[in-house]
């Protein structure tokens, strides 16, 4: 797990909050590496795929800034380079962990996910819409000669080193659509639209119709429903 925000240089700070930091990625770290190994043996274990998703979505809380992106996205935050920034900490690795959540929900029977599996995939579509709203420019940023791409939900699993590299050289970066189609991150509303089409498979509870309620809202709030 790389450690691009510098975690591990605590000599340069001192101060309690890098010591805790650094302290949470040490006992990430072992967490994966525990899932992993136990993972490797028992690959359709439902309790070890639960761990792994909560471990990226623990890993998503400390590179993201989840309060401010919900703020923005009911329309009270604002949209300045500052707030930005305190918003999407680390793109790379953020993006890598939003993957791995998606691969990881779309891999488990849909009656083996756990009861807020709904509300995992409504943390990452808040945070790629967030990518989407506040980078509208991304396609334009678009190396022509670079013709890479990576889908986030082909079930490759991908390393983050890799999320970092493309992400920095402006590689494309996608979602199945409909019909073989594809979604780019700079389509804020078909993020949405991918992530209800997602609450509706297998089997959807009450919780779960909730959660595709928050999504259509936030859609219409932003984007007229289109």
């Amino acid at each position: 797990m790389p450690d691009p925000r510098g975690w591990a240089s605590i000599e340069e700070n001192t101060s309690p909050a890098t010591f805790r930091r650094a302290a949470v990625h040490g006992l990430l770290s072992k967490w994966l590496n525990m899932c992993n190994s136990y993972l490797a043996d028992n690959p359709t274990c439902p309790i070890s795929q639960t761990n792994l998703l909560l471990f990226h979505l623990i890993s998503l809380n400390s590179i993201t800034n989840f309060p401010e992106i919900e703020k923005y996205a009911r329309g009270q935050g604002q949209n300045g380079p500052q707030e930005n920034e305190n918003r999407i900490y680390v793109p790379g690795e953020t993006l890598y962990h939003c993957a791995e959540v998606i691969q990881l929900v779309q891999a488990m029977p849909a009656d083996r996910r756990p009861v807020w599996w709904s509300a995992a995939i409504y943390r990452v579509a808040l945070i790629l819409w967030t990518f989407s709203m506040i980078r509208p420019n991304l396609a334009s940023q678009q190396d022509p000669e670079n013709e890479s791409s990576m889908f986030m939900d082909n079930g490759e699993l991908i390393g983050e080193s890799s999320w970092a590299f493309m992400w920095k050289n402006t590689a494309t970066v996608i979602l199945t659509g409909p019909n073989g189609t594809t979604l780019g991150l700079e389509e804020p509303s078909a993020i949405l639209d991918y992530a209800e089409s997602m609450v509706r498979q297998g089997i959807v509870t009450r919780f779960d119709g909730g959660i595709k309620r928050k999504l259509d809202c936030m859609n219409h709030l932003w984007h007229n429903g289109t």
